[in-house]
């Protein structure tokens, strides 16, 4: 009898993320695993050391003993709508660096400086009207912001930000 492999990447970013389309494009399972409890497994079974071989070889024995449940491929327009927000918080966090740069600038460096804010503040305000646009063409999408949207002290970028990384919310049991 032959059974396919499931395949136990760490959830480590982008690199896994391009392993992980792959795998779902040929129809291959696998369990994104993370990090933390990856390497907890691995001191709990005495593995100290640190290398590619070493974690294969951990990763392996982590799906063998415990079985993890296998990860289901995210919504598209969810993901879409997660790397638009990973955008946004990295515009938000270089002006904000700017911001303190300014505050001490010379006057010679100021108007390079607030240039580059002023850039990024539309940056900033396209990728926030695109997040509207994607979340309104999305009727299910659409309904989950509405209902979010009406808890007092929501406003549309926590509601953008649970929307695109709790995909769950909304879905589980009250128990759960």
């Amino acid at each position: 009898e032959r059974r396919e492999a499931t395949v136990i990447p760490e959830a480590t970013g982008r690199y896994d993320r391009c392993l992980c389309a792959a795998l779902e494009r040929d129809g291959h399972p696998y369990c994104r695993v993370n990090p933390a409890r990856a390497r907890n497994f691995a001191r709990a079974a005495g593995l100290l050391a640190k290398t590619d071989a070493i974690d294969a070889r951990m990763l392996a024995r982590m799906g063998e003993t415990l079985s993890p449940t296998l990860s289901t491929p995210p919504d598209p327009t969810r993901h879409r709508l997660a790397e638009m927000q990973t955008r946004r918080d990295q515009l938000v966090a270089m002006r904000q660096q700017e911001l303190v740069r300014n505050h001490g600038a010379e006057p010679t460096e100021r108007d390079s400086i607030e240039r580059h804010i002023a850039w990024l503040d539309a940056e900033i305000a396209i990728v926030e009207k695109a997040c509207l646009d994607l979340v309104r063409a999305d009727k299910s999408l659409n309904e989950q912001n509405a209902r979010l949207r009406s808890i007092p002290g929501v406003g549309p970028v926590t509601a953008f930000t649970l929307l695109a990384h709790m995909p769950e919310l909304g879905g589980r049991s009250p128990k759960a």
